[in-house]
Formats: structure tokens, sequence, C-alpha cells
């Protein structure tokens, strides 16, 4: 019944789009994906403790990243609604923006699109197409923004990140802990493009105010979030090449999906910075139209430091898949892979192993 539901609600909604637009010209697409993975865990530390070592699991479901959409356009309007359609969450919004075109090569967006801040090189496809994206490629989401393009240039004013922000630090017997904002994110982005290569350099920030209270103490601080980066793609024929880095202060409060821990820390004289890095690099082969190569790897750090000593996070991860076209729209991708999610280390603490894990499988996907 669910599922009937599911289908019927997008049906409705595209006809809510279509019906006082039939002067539009309307694209319709959609794109189905399974994922079929065996995580195996090695819990770590943690898990030595309890008994509880090692863990395998079974992924066998449609990835949450399935979508149905439609690209519209009428003279120098255009728009995208695409919208997730998920087997045990209903629908969700992936996209939905407008453009106008005001000039040649100028236009201004307004709506939920990807942000300047978004590295998409790599194919890693575990986890629902993770991308390397926790692990060194950039990545803040689908945000409301109003943005700005100019040729080769953008320039993003986007919904601020309260999601994670100073809610997620840790304030000693806080009480209540709010987070307020006065600004919007803002990000750009350059991109250099010629038939042998493309660079982008790319940064962000935004600032929120944090307030705390607990018993006796009443504190509050403006937190400072960024990233800056760059990535790059080099084609050499059949081959090509992938490589990325940015470094962030603060990556959680700002929003950027990260494998280690993001927070910045609260104390007694204050806030305490997150200072992270990641590093990726992806490289592919086409052997024929049917089948290619890809491999990959990725790193992240974070550290903060603070009076009593610093603390100290990594995660590492590499992975090699094998996309096959089975057909123009049909694609099998199996792909093995490992992280290894480092260790914590601490000053004055003996260093706790986080654990790592490998996986194998496929992704199989149709496009429509």
């Amino acid at each position: 019944m669910k599922k009937l539901f599911v289908v019927f609600a997008a049906i409705a909604l595209i006809g809510a789009f279509t019906v006082p637009a039939m002067s539009a010209d309307w694209n319709f697409y959609g794109s189905v994906r399974m994922s079929t993975f065996w995580d195996e865990f090695d819990n770590g530390d943690a898990g030595d403790a309890v008994g509880f070592d090692d863990d395998g699991d079974l992924t066998w479901d449609l990835q949450g990243n399935s979508r149905i959409g439609a690209k519209v356009t009428s003279g120098d309007v255009a728009g995208v609604v695409e919208i997730a359609v998920q087997d045990d969450a209903g629908l969700s919004t992936r996209l939905l923006y407008g453009t106008w075109e005001f000039a040649d090569g100028c236009s201004l967006l307004i709506g939920q699109d990807y942000t300047p801040v978004y590295t998409n090189l790599s194919g890693q496809v575990h986890n629902a197409d993770d991308g390397l994206n926790p692990y060194g490629m950039a990545y803040d989401g689908r945000q409301p923004q109003i943005k700005l393009l100019i040729n080769n240039f953008e320039l993003a004013f986007i919904e601020p990140e309260t999601g994670y922000g100073a809610a997620g630090i840790a304030f000693p017997g806080a009480a209540v802990l709010e987070t307020d904002v006065t600004l919007p994110k803002i990000a750009a982005r350059y991109t250099f493009k010629t038939d042998a290569f493309a660079i982008r350099p790319y940064a962000g920030w935004q600032t929120v105010k944090a307030e705390a209270h607990a018993p006796g103490v009443e504190d509050d601080e403006d937190v400072d979030a960024y990233v800056v980066g760059l990535d790059a793609k080099f084609y050499f024929g059949p081959a090509w090449l992938a490589v990325a880095g940015y470094y962030s202060q603060n990556p959680g409060v700002y929003g950027l999906l990260q494998a280690c821990n993001r927070m910045p820390v609260w104390t007694a004289t204050g806030i305490e910075d997150n200072d992270s890095y990641g590093l990726a690099a992806a490289a592919g082969y086409k052997f024929t139209d049917a089948v290619s190569i890809e491999a990959g790897i990725g790193y992240v750090n974070s550290e903060v430091d603070t009076a009593g000593g610093d603390w100290e996070e990594d995660t590492l991860t590499y992975y090699v898949n094998l996309p096959i076209r089975l057909a123009d729209i049909f694609f099998i991708i199996p792909e093995i892979g490992f992280i290894d999610f480092g260790d914590q280390e601490i000053t004055g603490v003996p260093d706790n192993d986080l654990g790592d894990s490998w996986y194998a499988g496929a992704k199989w996907q149709i496009n429509f």
C-alpha cells in the first residue's frame, strides 16, 4: 500500500506542474538504483570492550537516490524538479529550482540545487553512490539558494546550516543550546575548462551565534566556519585522472559531509575550532563503450587543539570498480573497497582504534 501511495503521489506532483504550463517544453526522466553489498566491520577498541569485535551485514535495497524528475524550458526561463523515491521513506525533494537567463551566458537561479562547494569526480557507488564525498571530495548537499551564474563563475547565497551547527558543539552541563544566524551561507566557484582538463577552485563561509545556558553559567560565542578547495580532472584519450583537496574550519558547522569528527569544542574559555582537510583522487580507463575500470582513494583528517591537549581523528578509504553498460540505459557496477576509520588520538590518553571495514558488491541502475 505504501509503494502504491508513493507512485500515485509522484504522478500527482508531476501533473500539478504540468497542467498550468502546457506551453512549456517538458522532458521527464528517472533513475532506479539498487544496492547489493556485503559489508564486514571490525569494530575496533569499542568492539573489543564489549566482545563484539566483528560484524557482517547485507544491503539489498532500493537506493535513496533513486529519482524521478523533469526538466522544463520556456524561452529564457527553465526549471528542474527532481524527487527522491525511497521505498521506506516516501518522497523527498532532491532538486527544485528555476533559472532566468537575463543575458548571454548569464542567469539567475532560485530554489534547491547543488552548491558551488560540490566535487563530483568519483564514481564510487558504495553506500548509495558515496563518490568519495565523505572522504576528501567536498560536498555540502543540495540546498535552497539564490545563485548567480556568469559564464564559468558561480556565486550563491545559501540557506544557513543549523541542522549540525552549534547544536552539535559539546557544552558540558548545558541545559539550553540555541543557534542564531543573521547572514546566509555564501559560496563561490570558478571553472577553468579546456578539452584536456577542467580546474575548479571554490570557497564557502558561514557564521552562527551559539548560546548556551547551564546552572550558574551563561555564554554565547560566534562560530565561524569555512571551506576552501580545488578539484581538477584531466583527460588522456580513453583515460582520465581526477584530484581534489580542501581545507575547512569547523566543517560540521558549515554542513560539510565528512567521515571523521567535524565539530569544534566549547570549553570554559570559548570555542576551540576544528581544523580539517581532505584529499582525494580517482582515475579511470575506458576499454570499450560497454566496459571501463575506475579506482579511487580518499583521506580526511580533523584536529582540535585545546588547553588540555590535542584531539585528532582521520579516515582513509580506497576502492576499485568495473562499470558495465549492458544497454544505453542499464548499468551494473561491481565494486570492492576498504575503509580505515583510523585512531582517535587525545593527548595524555591511550589511542582509541576506531576500527575498519571492507565491502564488496554491486550497484544496479536503469535510467529512463
